[in-house]
């Protein structure tokens, strides 16, 4: 049975389904010749950016810090802008699948004899249109021209961090340029527009089908319309199947990913949400047929899983207390508040202390046993440096390694610390208070 919305969402949805009433379903030859028109307006750009000589120059500058890793996500004064980069560059960053062409290209523009950039250079890199366009957004803005997209804003951004070119061209791109240039920018994104606008319906039958889950319709719609959008973005009719087709897993993927974000205090990993999903599904079917609680070993043979994987998942939990909730039986009358320690107004010698064992960690990383690049791994990890601890897969694109390898080096990083007598000394003195539990200071790292 399904929950009534409230007045205020019913009549957004009838706006909503109206105005997708008056944009008919398009045929496969009508989203081919919207699509071509999207195409040629981005080969439109490639041509327009490398006849102008400001343009030229600009590629070819960014061609070459392609070369290099991104700043870390810290150097970014918006952090969503290193996040937009590493989607756009990351075929084209060391490690990537078009960083080989994309250096030689670089080294050819470098070397002494030194080419020109040409249309066919960087058609053959296969660039997303939102890359090409954030392109063409940032050389209108040489002129005055008004922001762009997000994409065009962390090209920006990123541009900030180049090596300065003394001998670049400062005058900017010619104002038929310029004209040109916002024409095919208005051009793409109409035939982009287009594909959205006849493929809405889409979006609401995607998101019913996920209602009562623990989020408002109306925002699986939003985040259904952003799925839609990136899939509009990088659809490609030469590949033979129908738009439909291929953004349906944009959608259901931003639905899913929204979900997944709201469900609860902590947010597992999208894989692992499937899995709960098939345990705690199966394990209701089982209740309702025979009237008991399914057995561990049922469940894993019911749904193909090893027992262990079974128990682990069956583990997981996504609850939430109150810091009102009563404390321990042991001290009667008080709340788990009453029992954290910290607050908003810390005192001062917590700080300090933090900051005396963080500069003494810091030394005994730089004395001891670890690697050049372990101790990256490690001061990355747990921000000691900057106070801004960093994602394995925030590190393996900084050190253009792969996650398992980061997570390999940080584990031999701790292997070879624990076994350190001037950690474990700072550790003792850290962790160790006197008079609760144990006469002595424990004597091995945990």
């Amino acid at each position: 049975m399904s929950v009534e919305l409230p007045a205020g969402d019913e009549i957004d949805l009838e706006r909503l389904y109206a105005q997708a009433n008056h944009h008919d379903l398009l045929s496969r030859e009508q989203e081919q010749a919207i699509d071509g028109r999207k195409w040629g307006a981005v080969r439109s750009l490639v041509e327009l950016l490398c006849e102008d000589g400001f343009c030229r120059n600009y590629l070819g500058r960014w061609v070459v810090n392609c070369t290099e890793p991104l700043p870390r996500m810290e150097k970014f004064a918006c952090r969503e802008h290193g996040t937009l980069l590493r989607r756009e560059l990351g075929d084209y960053l060391p490690g990537g699948k078009h960083n080989p062409t994309i250096s030689a290209l670089a080294a050819q523009l470098s070397g002494d004899d030194r080419g020109e950039l040409r249309p066919q250079d960087l058609l053959g890199l296969s660039l997303p249109a939102t890359l090409v366009v954030g392109f063409a957004e940032v050389m209108s803005q040489q002129c005055g021209e008004a922001d762009g997209s997000k994409v065009g804003a962390a090209l920006v951004a990123w541009e900030q961090h180049w090596l300065p070119q003394p001998s670049a061209n400062r005058a900017g791109p010619r104002p038929a340029t310029v004209r040109s240039l916002a024409a095919q920018i208005r051009c793409y994104t109409a035939a982009r527009d287009q594909l959205i606008t006849h493929n809405l319906r889409l979006v609401y039958t995607i998101a019913g089908r996920h209602r009562n889950k623990g989020s408002g319709f109306l925002d699986l719609v939003q985040e259904g319309n952003l799925g839609l959008l990136r899939a509009a973005e990088k659809f490609e009719f030469e590949r033979g199947y129908r738009f439909s087709t291929y953004a349906f897993n944009w959608i259901t993927q931003g639905v899913k990913r929204h979900l997944a974000d709201a469900a609860g205090v902590f947010r597992y990993p999208s894989h692992i949400q499937e899995q709960l999903g098939r345990v705690h599904g199966e394990r209701a079917r089982i209740l309702a047929r025979s009237g008991a609680e399914a057995r561990d070993t049922e469940l894993a043979s019911a749904l193909d899983l090893p027992v262990a994987r079974t128990r682990e998942l069956l583990q997981l939990r996504n609850l939430g207390l109150s810091i009102d909730a009563p404390g321990t039986e042991d001290e009667p009358g008080t709340s788990l508040l009453e029992t954290m320690s910290g607050g908003p107004y810390e005192a001062p010698q917590d700080a300090a202390e933090q900051a005396s064992l963080k500069r003494r960690i810091l030394g005994e990383i730089a004395q001891g046993p670890l690697t050049a690049t372990e101790q990256r791994v490690v001061i990355q990890r747990w921000g000691l440096q900057d106070g801004t601890p960093m994602t394995r897969t925030e590190i393996a694109r900084q050190l253009s390694l792969s996650t398992e390898r980061v997570r390999q080096l940080e584990h031999s990083a701790l292997q070879k610390l624990s076994q350190n007598e001037a950690m474990l000394e700072a550790y003792n003195d850290h962790c160790y208070i006197p008079g609760e539990g144990s006469a002595t200071p424990p004597q091995a790292l945990p």
